[in-house]
């Protein structure tokens, strides 16, 4: 097992994970917050909530994630956002559709929200390294 961190790539995945992890468990937190403000102090529907809740999160992971889980310094931000937003717009769409589906279906509205979230991670990951943050003129040792 211990030769499976030497090998380049899967110690920068295993690495970027975990602070893809970090920044998305921070998104998660700030979504998990204001749905709750908005669900149980201003009584707002848990649909309307979802997209409010979502959307805070999304600013604040696309920040942490382009500084310090890819630690990407390009002034590429405009065309980094837009292709964020594509990756996360469709990630927000099925996060959203897949939570507003388990609280139909009579699942807690936050537990919901937690599989929501869960679901759409790996997707996010894969396109964020991949896609959103990959530095102009590099080489991917292997895809995740």
């Amino acid at each position: 097992m211990k030769f499976l961190f030497h090998n380049p790539c899967i110690h920068k995945h295993v690495f970027q994970g975990m602070r893809f992890a970090v920044c998305g468990g921070i998104g998660a937190s700030i979504d998990f917050s204001i749905l709750f403000l908005l669900v149980q102090i201003l009584g707002v529907t848990p649909y309307i909530g979802y997209i409010g809740s979502t959307s805070l999160a999304l600013i604040v992971v696309f920040f942490s994630n382009k500084y310090f889980t890819f630690n990407n310094h390009e002034k590429r931000h405009g065309q980094q956002f837009l292709k964020f937003l594509l990756v996360y717009g469709i990630g927000f769409t099925c996060n959203v559709g897949i939570a507003s589906f388990l609280f139909w279906s009579g699942i807690h509205y936050m537990l919901s929200k937690a599989f929501a979230i869960a679901i759409v991670a790996f997707w996010n990951y894969s396109l964020s390294h991949g896609f959103v943050f990959k530095r102009v003129g590099e080489v991917d040792e292997g895809a995740v």
